[in-house]
């Protein structure tokens, strides 16, 4: 599936550094990336739009986003 919206903050490490992220795409769901460890480069792209594609399954009442790849929809500020 494909999605598009924003990438928001979801987990934070012991120093407080945002160590998991999820996308609020344009129905208003929170999609939670499942292997951001496999795209590390999304922890630096909080608040940034993008569009992305990958997998949908639901787990403990949230929903979880496996992404195979993205891109960067806004301009860098």
């Amino acid at each position: 599936m494909s999605v598009a919206g924003y990438v928001l903050p979801d987990a934070w490490g012991k120093d407080f550094e945002v160590a998991g992220v999820l996308i609020a795409d344009d129905r208003e769901r929170e999609l939670v990336v499942g292997n951001v460890a496999e795209h590390p480069e999304l922890l630096g792209l909080c608040r940034r739009k993008v569009t992305a594609t990958g997998w949908l399954a639901a787990r403990d009442g949230r929903l979880l986003f496996t992404v195979r790849d993205f891109a960067v929809v806004d301009a860098a500020e």
